[in-house]
């Protein structure tokens, strides 16, 4: 899931004021099946292959995790969806864009599923799915790795990559290795597991807010999806541009009427 630039602040709540009970990462973990083994010492394998995931929010993220799914526009559902059939050690990095940071880590577990979630933060516009499993989370910044990142890794800044940029292994599990040291250290405050509640909330309110007409829709676009899973935004978007190009017609008839005798007008017609 990606954007172009951060909308606004709410995108990244990770500093949202807290008014609850701190959560702990324990009570998270017999919570949610997705977390089960997050943040423990995950082995990563020799051959791995790893992508930087961008997403809108922080809290696709946060469902992303908890439920142990994930997904994205058609082009980049594809080329994970080959990945995996070639390699099935491959590894997500998340990062929301604007943030300077990655915010966690996955492990792809299948290849890509027409089955939908229905309750991410933008409705009716993420289909399909793979299954993950969350290996860590936090809020490892930019900042970090360029104080660590040593010359032969080069100077990239990572976070600002396109979605689905396949990095080297190298480079990979340098990020995860900073991740380890970041949840090693004793005075180390979560923000991603304290703002847990706040997001949950904000999730339950989406959840509320889906009317019936909501679900409708989504059955309508999900039977379409279906038809061909890795072409369905394209298709959207060749129809949203031949919405835009009747409009743009109609607005040329508008004005030409305004000018031209009934003659000459219906000559006009005739030729667009």
């Amino acid at each position: 899931m990606k954007n172009k630039q951060m909308k606004s602040k709410h995108n990244y709540p990770i500093n949202d004021p807290i008014s609850y009970d701190l959560p702990t990462l324990e009570s998270l973990k017999k919570q949610y099946v997705g977390l089960a083994e997050v943040n423990q010492n995950a082995q990563i394998k020799e051959n791995g292959i790893f992508l930087i995931l961008r997403s809108a929010s922080l809290d696709n993220i946060h469902k992303g995790m908890k439920y142990g799914l994930w997904t994205s526009t058609p082009k980049s559902n594809q080329k994970i969806d080959n990945l995996f059939k070639s390699n099935d050690n491959v590894y997500l990095l998340y990062t929301v864009v604007g943030s300077k940071s990655f915010q966690a880590v996955a492990k792809l577990q299948s290849g890509f599923r027409t089955e939908s979630f229905k309750y991410w933060d933008e409705p009716l516009k993420w289909f399909g799915s793979f299954e993950i499993k969350c290996l860590y989370l936090g809020e490892l910044k930019q900042k970090t790795l360029d104080e660590k990142q040593q010359a032969d890794l080069g100077q990239i800044v990572l976070t600002d990559q396109t979605d689905c940029t396949e990095i080297n292994s190298n480079l990979g599990k340098f990020v995860i290795q900073c991740f380890k040291d970041l949840l090693a250290e004793p005075d180390y405050k979560n923000p991603f597991v304290h703002q847990f509640p706040n997001m949950d909330s904000r999730e339950q309110a989406i959840k509320d807010s889906r009317t019936e007409d909501f679900e409708q829709q989504f059955e309508q676009q999900q039977k379409i999806f279906e038809k061909s899973p890795f072409e369905y935004r394209t298709n959207i978007g060749n129809n949203i541009a031949q919405i835009d190009a009747k409009i743009c017609r109609l607005d040329i008839i508008q004005m030409i009427a305004h000018n031209l005798d009934e003659n000459a007008l219906s000559i006009v017609l005739y030729i667009l």
